[in-house]
């Protein structure tokens, strides 16, 4: 026995230690979630008796794994705990390696023994301890899978989980024991030995390694097929694990760095160790030992002085030996490249040499690994290359100054023998051609990436008559000649094989799961592509058929080349396609950008194809990792924006960003990575949102938010592509602990320019196969497969323009760049984030639970029907500027509730719902009957919503893609009322789908509607801009830049935007044009204005095309004024505004009120109420503001002369404040006090004194008017409660005045719903006894309903509806309905009194009332106040009178 095995046996034998080193201590597979000592009997305290009573370690070879197998009998005491805890007294054994090679030699390797480590001489300071899974941790509990179940009674102690072991009847399983170790610093060491090899001046490459033996004891079940199975090298296996059980064994208390907290070591510190080991370890590198390095080479370093008798500068050797011979000429410039594409990636002396043949090499290594036979397989399909050899060179290494050496031509040897020796030494590259390498600049950081022409080639494509893969030029192929509507994107993660020799067995189910239906698309991007695995992929004939196009042709083909790496990405297509290859900052990792040869956009005589870049980037979650996607990341942003400026863009692929939650939270613990790279992580999405990337599965989520079950899942982990809880490979390859969350690392990002729009979104590769022989399924990769299906809606030359007759119509936009020091990219973002008008992303997440909150609460069905019967299909979505992701802070959400019911059925059970559950947070504040229908007015956790319902069976079965539907299609065959809930949101769909970057456009919306909320003109009801006539405008903007800018111009930035907006509107012809689309509305106009619409802002789907139905001339002229105003103040010559000076809104509210340049002379419109009900004072003040627009309707007929303009906001005196205090503080805020208020001007500075009389006089007798109108109507003025008047002040009278923030009434419960109390209850009765069955699974029904089902059969009776004497009071539709359809009536013979918003109450024939809301003439039925019959001028219903002779209940 040698010396050094004498020192091992002797270290064994006294220490006898458990250690399993953890990568930084945290990062091995083998680490769990918490390492904190089990409580209880979890933890097994050692004595000195149980030490020496411990078997002997093993010695000989270092086996990773020692198995136990007992015999037949599976009760034998190998399954007893005693047998676990005498093996974790078996220490496994920590070594440090320390390689030194120069290319093929190797200099030294040596090893050190770390067990001495871990276990102190005196027993009783031992650590170790034997944990067990806790609750909630993932780890193998008897299954075939990684589980948080079963949990054991108790605690979970060794003996439980034995006895379970032992009890299990399974013939295949295993119990495993793992051995650990934590908190040693390898890092420190590593860093430690590097530094003395620096001090030793190696020129090598160094490899510093901590392997870990005997870190695991497997107990085997008897039976033989076991052996077979565990044999078998595949994630498939049906066998039971039992992974439940870790010997730690602590170099420390706790990690490096926390000595203040009280760190305290099992034997010594690091840096003890080290100063021990230092001389040893580097006497063995400078004597280029290869072996151990033991404790007598520590004991000659302390006794002899070793240091001494080490030289300060090594003699390493020549670094190669002298000569080399190699052929010249060599292979002509055309063949270079057939070798340099591999000598790129794996040659490090690539940049100094041309391809050759060594005939002397002087040294070689021998390697028997997986890798170096795939390299060997790689080099050998290289086809063969052939050339005449001339003669032949022999060169000699020549050092140079900065430490390089360059190979020189010492001579010749002519084939003829003769050898020729050249004067001096020469050049060996003169007159070639110099090779540049990317790999030169690898290490380097830049921010964009560059285009790899070596590795840049043409495509191929399959010849049917050759049967063969054939390069081909894009260009020469002939065109398509049909146009294409859509363009489909797959991207699938196949799962490459790293065991030598490689298996097939998946590649039939992955080319199956490719050809599945839910996986066709016109272009594929597969990733970890192999040469045996693309060979036999493109041999498929399906394969061919479905993608007769690939960036790579097949390895095995005699005359093309391999795949350049072990791990490549291949894009396959339908479209015939070109592509280039961008390197990113390391090797073997880049883009294959290819541009489809017939998808694009035309602008004159060019064609711009659409660009897809595919990528598989670094994986890992550390700080390099990181850092480095990032980089890549970054470079291929930076390579699209240089290369293929406003170009669609479609970047598919493994990103490989970690996004669980759980997953970050627990590396972040463990300090794996940073808080730094944690923020790196969340702002990924920034680098994709900046470059105008849209995400196409949350594009999708915006369709259908609540698609999927994500109940389980955590933040970060919907939409997970790689999911061990359901994907048996990778659930096999994660291991256990926080790898076990899914992670969404596959992605499809499109930047559309006007071209493209996401369409639709779906996974695939779930297809799997039953393994033979076991229990269990093959899945075909690690990762689930991705495809978005894209829309087609060109705004170039290939679009469908619109029309002559739309064209004329049009009022151009002219492009408008912003002042210079307006035009900074970025300063608009930062002046809304410097006022807080773009919102958090705390707040973000906030609404989004609050959503989803009420989703839950409104959805929530009875248990037990659930099981019973199917439940209806209903659909809740965002509208409004939430759905456009336009909201401030401020802003609501508009909720739409789509489904089969009945709006009173819907209404009653979703706020009896909303009721119960208002301890959660949730609070109906009233319930509002509009014109569109019946609304709630919530509040859930603080956040305001609008709660709508729209009764659309079809609708809701076919959501989302009844979006899609073109508006001729028969689902939109509905009523005019129903249309009009489902426009908000097909508007927003259509937006979304078609504005050119949305980026730009949310923020230039933002600060739109801040800018006219400031200038007081944000308020549709008072006839000024609403948030979708914001978004019209702008997109009718947005969209006609885009059809005038090309590819080769600047980008439309946000500031340049704006300030178009504000020039084109500044001078745009209100009274004569219509602001619409026409990229939307390109055939004719469908509709047709009045003289009596000052202005008109079309929308897109019907009914209601106007949106600006309630404007008026003077709120018209205000707009345009702002209009130019603003463009003055962006272009001015005299002014230099900035963004956030824009927005400042004080100074417009201080000049309405008198401030500089304001008015001198108002119309004051005082309101007052005092009453009880607070809902009926709300109720008030809305009718007031809704009269408004008559009112300056009435102004600006009878006094044309005068230039009036109302502030859209209710003032109150500077003095009255809305405190808290005593009783009778809080009884005097029910006295509300307020006044609204009309600016005053001549429209014309030369009007004269007489003209001016007139005016004033006529505007003495509208407001009169007015004053008597609104005080004759009883159902919402009440003089007992209320009061109003109107007056002319001047500036002098109106005091100090502010905006009142007030809400004249506040949510009391039972206010104002006792009647609607009554109808609610008598409708659930109605769904629980005589409801469909629609109804029912909404509601639910029981045995108590079902007895109420049959009372109310009872009741049944026919009633003649001509001599119905309910108290109920019929409405107007039920009227005109009856008078109508009766044959007993004649239509003809009865007139309609209603009121109209300019003229009062009128008069007009039944048979010319127009009942659809799209006719010109239409008149909401609310307006109707009398039925009369002409025959004798008796009114036979009254709205007013509550009189009904129609249907007999009548109430005079």
């Amino acid at each position: 026995m040698t010396p050094t095995q004498h020192a091992e046996l002797e270290e064994k034998a006294r220490l006898q230690v458990h250690l399993q080193l953890q990568e930084q201590a945290l990062q091995s597979p083998l680490a769990s979630p918490s390492r904190s000592p089990a409580s209880g009997s979890n933890t097994v305290p050692m004595t000195e008796e149980e030490l020496q009573s411990s078997p002997p370690a093993i010695l000989g070879p270092p086996p990773t794994v020692t198995s136990i197998r007992p015999a037949r009998n599976p009760r034998v005491p190998v399954g007893r705990a005693s047998t676990i805890r005498q093996q974790a007294t078996i220490p496994p054994k920590p070594q440090i390696h320390i390689v030194g090679k120069r290319g093929g030699r190797l200099d030294f390797s040596i090893k050190i023994n770390l067990m001495h480590l871990l276990v102190p001489e005196d027993a009783r300071q031992r650590m170790d301890y034997l944990r067990c899974v806790g609750p909630g941790e993932v780890a193998f509990r008897g299954g075939s899978k990684p589980a948080v179940t079963p949990e054991l009674e108790g605690e979970g102690t060794v003996e439980a989980w034995a006895a379970k072991f032992v009890a299990d009847n399974a013939s295949v399983r295993s119990f495993v024991l793992e051995r650990v170790v934590i908190n040693l610093d390898v890092h420190w060491l590593e860093g430690q030995v590097r530094a003395l090899l620096v001090g030793l001046k190696y020129p090598g490459t160094v490899a510093v390694s901590f392997p870990v033996t005997h870190s695991r004891v497997v107990v085997q079940s008897p039976d033989r097929v076991n052996k077979f199975i565990t044999s078998v090298t595949g994630f498939f296996a049906g066998k039971k694990k039992y992974e439940v059980v870790k010997a730690v064994w602590p170099f420390a208390t706790m990690p490096r760095g926390a000595e203040a907290d009280g760190r305290r070591c099992a034997v010594q510190s690091e840096e003890t160790w080290w100063k021990e080991w230092r001389d040893p370890i580097r006497y063995a590198i400078a004597t280029k030992r290869n072996g151990w390095v033991t404790n007598e080479d520590k004991l000659e370093a302390l006794m002899e002085g070793m240091p001494s008798s080490v030289p300060a500068d090594v003699d390493w050797g020549p670094e190669v030996e002298t000569a080399y011979i190699r052929p010249r000429p060599h292979p002509p410039f055309n063949l270079w490249p057939r070798l340099d594409r591999l000598r790129a990636l794996y040659d490090k002396a690539y940049p100094k040499w041309p391809p050759h043949i060594n005939l002397v090499y002087p040294f070689s290594e021998v390697v028997d690994c997986a890798a170096h036979k795939f390299l060997v397989e790689k080099v050998g399909l290289v086809p063969g290359v052939e050339w005449t050899v001339g003669e032949l060179a022999v060169l000699v290494r020549e050092r140079t100054g900065q430490g390089q050496s360059v190979m020189r031509l010492w001579g010749t040897v002519g084939l003829d023998g003769r050898v020729k020796q050249v004067d001096g030494l020469g050049s060996f590259y003169e007159g070639e051609k110099q090779v540049v390498l990317a790999a030169e600049k690898e290490g380097e950081d830049d921010e964009v990436a560059e285009k790899d022409q070596l590795h840049t080639g043409l495509p191929y494509y399959f010849e049917e008559e050759m049967q063969r893969w054939v390069s081909f030029t894009p260009s020469a192929l002939d065109s398509e000649e049909d146009e294409r509507s859509t363009f489909a994107v797959a991207t699938y993660n196949i799962l490459a094989e790293f065991e030598w020799p490689p298996s097939e067995a998946r590649y039939p189910l992955v080319v199956k799961n490719i050809l599945a239906d839910n996986a066709a698309a016109d272009a594929l991007v597969l990733q970890e592509v192999t040469d045996g695995f693309l060979s036999y992929l493109l041999a498929d004939e399906g394969i061919r058929d479905a993608y007769p196009y690939c960036s790579h042709g097949p390895p095995d083909q005699d005359d093309i080349e391999p795949l350049p790496s072990h791990l490549n990405v291949v894009v396959l297509s339908k479209i015939a396609f070109d592509w280039e290859y961008v390197s990113f900052h390391r090797k073997h990792k880049g883009a294959v950008v290819a541009r489809f040869k017939d998808v694009g956009r035309s602008k004159g005589d060019k064609f711009f194809p659409v660009v897809l870049a595919a990528v598989h980037l670094s994986h890992g979650l550390t700080d390099g990792a990181v850092a480095s996607k990032k980089a890549d990341i970054k470079q291929i942003i930076g390579y699209l924006s240089g290369t293929y400026p406003q170009r669609p863009w479609i970047l598919a692929g493994d990103f490989n960003v970690t996004t669980s939650s759980a997953t970050i939270d627990a590396a972040l613990r463990k300090k794996a990575i940073s808080e730094a790279t944690v923020g790196q992580l969340k702002g990924l999405n920034n680098q994709f949102a900046e470059a105008n990337l849209d995400d196409a599965w949350k594009t999708s989520l915006a369709d259908d938010p609540w698609d999927g079950d994500s109940n389980n899942a955590l933040e970060g982990e919907e939409g997970a592509t790689w999911d061990p809880t359901s994907n048996g490979v990778a659930a096999a390859m994660a291991g256990g602990g926080a790898n076990m969350r899914p992670q969404r690392y596959d992605r499809i990002l499109v930047r559309g320019e006007g071209l493209l729009e996401i369409a639709k979104f779906n996974m695939f590769g779930f297809l799997t196969e039953k393994v033979e022989g076991a229990d269990s399924e093959m899945f075909a990769s690690d990762h689930w497969g991705l495809r978005c299906i894209m829309n087609i809606d060109d705004f170039g030359d290939n679009a469908q323009g619109p029309s002559e007759e739309i064209a004329s119509l049009v009022v151009p936009v002219h492009p408008q760049k912003a002042p210079e020091h307006l035009d900074q990219p970025g300063s608009v973002k930062e002046a809304l984030l410097e006022l807080g008008i773009i919102p958090s992303t705390e707040e973000g997440f906030k609404r989004k639970a609050a959503l989803e909150l009420l989703r839950n609460v409104i959805l929530d069905t009875p248990t037990t029907d659930a099981g019973t019967r199917p439940q209806p299909t209903v659909i809740i979505i965002p509208v409004g500027s939430y759905a456009l992701d336009v909201w401030t802070s401020s802003s609501d959400i508009d909720v739409l509730c789509i489904g089969p019911f009945s709006t009173n059925t819907f209404f009653a059970l979703a706020t009896q719902r909303l009721r119960k559950t208002a301890a959660q947070g949730i609070k109906i504040l009233r319930r509002v009957r509009a014109n569109t229908g019946t609304m709630l007015e919530i509040e859930v956790d603080s956040i305001k919503m609008d709660l709508q319902y729209c009764p659309a069976t079809s609708v809701a079965e076919r959501w989302p893609d009844v979006l899609r539907a073109p508006p001729s299609d028969p689902i939109w065959s509905l009523s005019a009322q129903t249309l009009s809930k489902l426009k908000a949101i097909r508007d927003i769909d259509y937006l979304r789908r078609s504005i050119p970057d949305l980026t730009a456009f949310r923020l230039a919306h933002r600060f739109i509607k801040t800018w006219a909320k400031s200038r007081g003109i944000y308020s549709a009801r008072f006839g000024f801009l609403s948030g979708i006539q914001i978004s019209i405008l702008l997109a009718r903007v947005h969209k006609l830049l885009t059809l005038e800018t090309s590819p080769t111009t600047e980008p439309i930035t946000v500031e340049s935007l704006l300030t178009t907006f504000f020039t084109h509107y500044a001078t745009f012809p209100w009274r004569t044009h219509l602001a619409f689309d026409p990229l939307f509305h390109r055939h004719r106009l469908p509709y047709t204005r009045t003289p009596r619409e000052p202005l008109a802002i079309l929308g897109y789907f019907p009914p209601a095309l106007n949106t600006a139905a309630a404007a008026s001339v003077p709120s018209t002229r205000t707009l345009a004024v702002e209009f130019q105003r603003a463009s003055e103040a962006l272009l001015g010559t005299n002014t230099r505004m900035s963004w956030r000076e824009m927005l400042e809104s004080k100074a417009a509210a201080e000049e309405f009120m008198g401030g500089a340049g304001g008015y001198k002379t108002y119309v004051k419109l005082d309101v007052q109420y005092w009453g009880l009900s607070l809902a009926r004072g709300a109720q008030f003040l809305g009718w007031v503001e809704s009269r408004c627009v008559m009112l300056l309707v009435d102004l600006h007929r009878r006094a044309p002369g005068l230039f009036v303009r109302m502030w859209p906001a209710r003032f109150v005196e500077a003095d009255i404040e809305t405190g808290e205090g005593d009783e009778e503080q809080q009884e005097g805020e029910r006295d509300f006090r307020g006044c609204y208020l009309i600016g005053l001007d001549k429209s014309d500075a030369e009007m004269g004194k007489e003209e001016l009389k007139i005016a004033l006089g006529a505007l003495q007798t509208v407001l009169s008017r007015f004053e008597t109108q609104m005080r004759g109507n009883e159902k919402y003025f009440d003089g007992r409660s209320c009061w109003l008047s109107a007056a002319v002040v001047n500036k002098g009278e109106l005091g100090r005045l502010k905006v009142d923030r007030r809400e004249w009434g506040e949510y009391t419960p039972g206010e104002e719903e006792h009647e609607e109390e009554e109808e609610e209850e008598q409708e659930l009765g109605a769904v629980s006894g005589q409801g469909s069955d629609e109804d029912e699974a909404w509601y639910g029904s029981g045995k108590k309903d079902k007895k109420k089902k049959a009372a109310v059969k009872k009741q049944i009776v026919t009633v003649d509806l001509r001599a119905d004497k309910t108290k109920k009071f019929r409405t107007a539709a039920d009227v005109m309905n009856r008078i109508r359809w009766d044959p007993q009536l004649e239509t003809s013979g009865y007139l309609v009194g209603y009121e109209d918003r300019f003229l009062g109450a009128q008069e007009k024939e039944l048979e010319a009332w127009k009942s659809e809301q799209t006719d010109e003439e239409f008149i909401p039925q609310h307006r109707i106040l009398y039925f009369k019959r002409k025959s004798d001028g008796q009114k036979v219903w009254d709205r007013r009178t509550k009189y009904d002779e129609v249907f007999g209940n009548v109430e005079a």
